[in-house]
Protein backbone atom coordinates (compact mmCIF):
# COMPACT_ATOMS: atom_id res chain seq x y z
CA UNK A 1 0.00 0.00 0.00
CA UNK A 2 1.16 3.52 -0.77
CA UNK A 3 4.34 4.12 -2.74
CA UNK A 4 6.55 1.20 -3.68
CA UNK A 5 10.06 1.73 -4.96
CA UNK A 6 10.45 0.04 -8.32
CA UNK A 7 13.39 -0.82 -10.51
CA UNK A 8 15.84 1.97 -11.35
CA UNK A 9 15.78 3.05 -15.00
CA UNK A 10 17.81 5.46 -17.09
CA UNK A 11 15.85 8.07 -19.07
CA UNK A 12 16.65 10.69 -21.67
CA UNK A 13 14.65 13.69 -22.83
CA UNK A 14 14.70 17.41 -23.58
CA UNK A 15 13.48 18.30 -20.08
CA UNK A 16 12.87 16.77 -16.69
CA UNK A 17 9.12 17.01 -17.33
CA UNK A 18 9.46 15.04 -20.57
CA UNK A 19 11.46 12.31 -18.80
CA UNK A 20 8.91 12.13 -15.96
CA UNK A 21 5.98 11.93 -18.40
CA UNK A 22 7.68 9.15 -20.38
CA UNK A 23 8.39 7.19 -17.21
CA UNK A 24 4.83 7.56 -15.96
CA UNK A 25 3.44 6.44 -19.31
CA UNK A 26 5.46 3.24 -19.09
CA UNK A 27 3.72 2.25 -15.88
CA UNK A 28 0.27 3.82 -16.10
CA UNK A 29 -2.34 3.80 -18.87
CA UNK A 30 -4.31 6.46 -16.97
CA UNK A 31 -1.54 9.02 -17.48
CA UNK A 32 -1.62 8.32 -21.23
CA UNK A 33 -5.35 9.01 -21.34
CA UNK A 34 -4.89 12.27 -19.43
CA UNK A 35 -2.12 13.33 -21.82
CA UNK A 36 -4.36 12.62 -24.82
CA UNK A 37 -7.18 14.70 -23.28
CA UNK A 38 -4.79 17.62 -22.64
CA UNK A 39 -3.51 17.46 -26.22
CA UNK A 40 -7.04 17.45 -27.68
CA UNK A 41 -8.11 20.41 -25.55
CA UNK A 42 -5.13 22.55 -26.57
CA UNK A 43 -5.54 21.49 -30.22
CA UNK A 44 -9.13 22.86 -30.26
CA UNK A 45 -8.03 26.25 -28.90
CA UNK A 46 -5.06 26.57 -31.25
CA UNK A 47 -7.11 25.44 -34.24
CA UNK A 48 -9.76 28.16 -33.83
CA UNK A 49 -7.22 30.99 -33.59
CA UNK A 50 -5.30 29.46 -36.48
CA UNK A 51 -8.46 29.34 -38.62
CA UNK A 52 -9.11 33.05 -38.00
CA UNK A 53 -5.50 33.93 -38.80
CA UNK A 54 -5.44 31.86 -42.01
CA UNK A 55 -8.73 33.31 -43.27
CA UNK A 56 -7.48 36.85 -42.66
CA UNK A 57 -4.13 36.17 -44.37
CA UNK A 58 -5.81 34.64 -47.42
CA UNK A 59 -8.34 37.48 -47.74
CA UNK A 60 -5.59 40.12 -47.48
CA UNK A 61 -3.61 38.43 -50.25
CA UNK A 62 -6.56 39.20 -52.54
CA UNK A 63 -7.85 42.49 -51.04
CA UNK A 64 -5.54 44.32 -48.66
CA UNK A 65 -8.17 47.01 -48.13
CA UNK A 66 -10.33 44.56 -46.15
CA UNK A 67 -7.89 44.44 -43.23
CA UNK A 68 -9.93 46.96 -41.19
CA UNK A 69 -12.96 44.67 -41.48
CA UNK A 70 -11.48 41.90 -39.32
CA UNK A 71 -12.01 41.52 -35.57
CA UNK A 72 -14.42 44.43 -35.25
CA UNK A 73 -15.53 45.28 -31.73
CA UNK A 74 -19.11 46.26 -30.93
CA UNK A 75 -20.57 47.42 -27.61
CA UNK A 76 -24.38 47.17 -27.59
CA UNK A 77 -24.85 49.35 -24.51
CA UNK A 78 -22.72 51.43 -22.18
CA UNK A 79 -22.44 48.74 -19.51
CA UNK A 80 -22.40 45.64 -21.75
CA UNK A 81 -19.38 43.57 -22.67
CA UNK A 82 -17.50 44.25 -25.88
CA UNK A 83 -18.45 41.76 -28.59
CA UNK A 84 -15.90 40.82 -31.22
CA UNK A 85 -17.21 39.90 -34.68
CA UNK A 86 -14.75 38.13 -36.99
CA UNK A 87 -15.52 40.21 -40.08
CA UNK A 88 -17.76 43.22 -40.78
CA UNK A 89 -17.47 44.62 -44.28
CA UNK A 90 -19.70 46.68 -46.58
CA UNK A 91 -22.02 43.79 -47.48
CA UNK A 92 -21.12 40.95 -45.11
CA UNK A 93 -20.97 40.46 -41.36
CA UNK A 94 -19.53 37.04 -40.59
CA UNK A 95 -18.03 35.08 -37.79
CA UNK A 96 -16.04 31.87 -37.97
CA UNK A 97 -16.53 28.52 -36.26
CA UNK A 98 -15.13 25.01 -36.33
CA UNK A 99 -16.87 21.65 -36.26
CA UNK A 100 -14.73 18.58 -35.69
CA UNK A 101 -15.15 15.42 -33.57
CA UNK A 102 -12.66 16.45 -30.89
CA UNK A 103 -14.33 18.58 -28.20
CA UNK A 104 -17.48 18.83 -30.35
CA UNK A 105 -19.79 20.01 -27.57
CA UNK A 106 -17.51 22.99 -26.77
CA UNK A 107 -17.18 23.87 -30.46
CA UNK A 108 -20.99 23.84 -30.79
CA UNK A 109 -21.34 26.01 -27.68
CA UNK A 110 -18.83 28.52 -29.11
CA UNK A 111 -20.65 28.55 -32.48
CA UNK A 112 -24.00 29.20 -30.77
CA UNK A 113 -22.49 32.18 -28.93
CA UNK A 114 -21.27 33.57 -32.25
CA UNK A 115 -24.72 33.10 -33.78
CA UNK A 116 -26.20 35.08 -30.89
CA UNK A 117 -23.65 37.86 -31.43
CA UNK A 118 -24.54 38.02 -35.14
CA UNK A 119 -28.26 38.09 -34.30
CA UNK A 120 -27.68 41.03 -31.94
CA UNK A 121 -25.70 42.87 -34.61
CA UNK A 122 -28.43 42.26 -37.19
CA UNK A 123 -31.06 43.58 -34.80
CA UNK A 124 -29.09 46.74 -33.94
CA UNK A 125 -27.51 47.45 -37.33
CA UNK A 126 -29.16 50.85 -37.82
CA UNK A 127 -27.68 52.37 -34.66
CA UNK A 128 -25.56 55.37 -35.74
CA UNK A 129 -22.80 54.75 -33.18
CA UNK A 130 -21.87 51.49 -34.94
CA UNK A 131 -21.13 53.39 -38.17
CA UNK A 132 -21.92 50.37 -40.37
CA UNK A 133 -22.59 50.28 -44.08
CA UNK A 134 -26.21 50.66 -45.22
CA UNK A 135 -25.49 47.85 -47.71
CA UNK A 136 -24.69 45.38 -44.93
CA UNK A 137 -27.37 42.74 -45.39
CA UNK A 138 -25.58 39.37 -45.28
CA UNK A 139 -25.12 37.86 -41.82
CA UNK A 140 -23.33 34.52 -41.84
CA UNK A 141 -21.62 32.00 -39.62
CA UNK A 142 -18.90 30.41 -41.75
CA UNK A 143 -18.19 26.97 -40.34
CA UNK A 144 -15.01 25.11 -41.24
CA UNK A 145 -16.20 21.54 -40.75
CA UNK A 146 -14.53 18.24 -41.40
CA UNK A 147 -15.58 16.75 -44.76
CA UNK A 148 -17.83 13.67 -44.81
CA UNK A 149 -15.10 11.61 -46.45
CA UNK A 150 -12.30 12.50 -44.00
CA UNK A 151 -10.51 9.15 -43.40
CA UNK A 152 -9.17 10.05 -39.96
CA UNK A 153 -12.67 9.98 -38.42
CA UNK A 154 -15.20 7.17 -38.07
CA UNK A 155 -18.64 7.26 -39.68
CA UNK A 156 -20.17 7.81 -36.23
CA UNK A 157 -17.92 10.84 -35.59
CA UNK A 158 -18.83 12.35 -38.98
CA UNK A 159 -22.51 11.71 -38.23
CA UNK A 160 -22.21 13.60 -34.93
CA UNK A 161 -20.56 16.54 -36.72
CA UNK A 162 -23.43 16.59 -39.26
CA UNK A 163 -26.02 16.53 -36.46
CA UNK A 164 -24.24 19.45 -34.77
CA UNK A 165 -24.22 21.40 -38.04
CA UNK A 166 -27.95 20.73 -38.55
CA UNK A 167 -28.66 22.03 -35.04
CA UNK A 168 -26.68 25.22 -35.71
CA UNK A 169 -28.33 25.71 -39.09
CA UNK A 170 -31.78 25.49 -37.52
CA UNK A 171 -30.83 28.02 -34.83
CA UNK A 172 -29.37 30.35 -37.49
CA UNK A 173 -32.51 30.18 -39.67
CA UNK A 174 -34.66 31.35 -36.75
CA UNK A 175 -32.61 34.57 -36.71
CA UNK A 176 -32.39 34.84 -40.51
CA UNK A 177 -28.65 34.20 -40.47
CA UNK A 178 -26.93 31.93 -42.97
CA UNK A 179 -24.95 29.05 -41.55
CA UNK A 180 -22.50 27.94 -44.25
CA UNK A 181 -20.37 24.79 -44.20
CA UNK A 182 -16.88 25.42 -45.56
CA UNK A 183 -14.09 22.92 -46.24
CA UNK A 184 -11.07 25.17 -45.76
CA UNK A 185 -9.80 28.66 -44.87
CA UNK A 186 -9.30 29.19 -48.64
CA UNK A 187 -12.99 28.57 -49.31
CA UNK A 188 -13.99 30.96 -46.50
CA UNK A 189 -11.61 33.66 -47.81
CA UNK A 190 -12.91 33.31 -51.38
CA UNK A 191 -16.49 33.58 -50.15
CA UNK A 192 -15.74 36.78 -48.22
CA UNK A 193 -13.93 38.40 -51.16
CA UNK A 194 -16.69 37.45 -53.62
CA UNK A 195 -19.48 38.85 -51.42
CA UNK A 196 -17.61 42.07 -50.73
CA UNK A 197 -16.92 42.53 -54.45
CA UNK A 198 -20.58 42.04 -55.45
Amino acid sequence: EGVIKGATRIGAGNSLEEIARSSLMLCSSLVEKLADADAEESRAVVTMSRLERLVKEKVLLKRQSLEICFNREIRYSFNSRITRIGFIGQRLAADFALLAPHDLSQLVKDAKAKLWDLAQLKEDIQRPEFNLSSGLNNFELLINRVPDDDPQYSEKQIELVQEAFNELELKAERNEIHCRPMRSPDEIANHIVELEAA
